[in-house]
């Protein structure tokens, strides 16, 4: 019984060892277009957007002194579109364009300048404070400015594999 005990142990320990061998993390530097990440100088200029700050720390990492330097220019604009007769907005639209220009620093020039732009809709509460609905608008502008850097980063790839400076043949 003893024995039959530490049988079933062992290939249990087999088991589960041998089912969690191909685990993959879903962390990985690869899929972080590592190309720009902790390499890159970021300046952020134009109108002030909530997490902006993190989102792009999160993407690009932090350097001081890297090759490659990323300003960031960020505009929005508000536009209340649907007007009830007491004045209350029922949708606000955001588009926020994002200006990139990506720079060698070695040889003082422009590799990539890229405008990229992001819309989206959101309907106010308008009777005080509602916790969920300004909760909805953050998760709103971080997932757009999320995807807005994101395809920045796929669309960057060939680019600066090439090095060019743009005006370079």
């Amino acid at each position: 019984s003893y024995l039959m005990k530490n049988f079933i142990l062992l290939i249990f320990i087999l088991c589960f060892f041998s089912a969690c061998s191909n685990i993959e993390f879903s962390y990985n530097e690869n899929e972080l277009n590592n190309q720009l990440y902790n390499k890159t100088n970021i300046k952020i200029t134009g109108d002030e957007i909530p997490f902006l700050n993190n989102i792009v720390l999160s993407k690009f990492g932090s350097s001081k002194n890297g090759p490659l330097d990323l300003e960031i220019n960020i505009s929005e604009k508000k536009t209340k579109m649907t007007i009830k007769t007491n004045q209350v907005s029922t949708r606000i639209d955001y588009e926020i364009v994002i200006n990139y220009t990506l720079r060698n620093q070695s040889k003082k020039c422009a590799i990539l300048t890229k405008k990229q732009f992001s819309r989206f809709s959101f309907i106010p509460k308008s009777e005080g404070y509602n916790f969920g609905s300004d909760k909805f608008l953050e998760n709103l502008y971080i997932r757009n400015i999320e995807n807005n850097i994101d395809q920045f980063l796929d669309s960057l790839e060939k680019q600066i594999e090439k090095k060019k400076c743009i005006n370079e043949n």
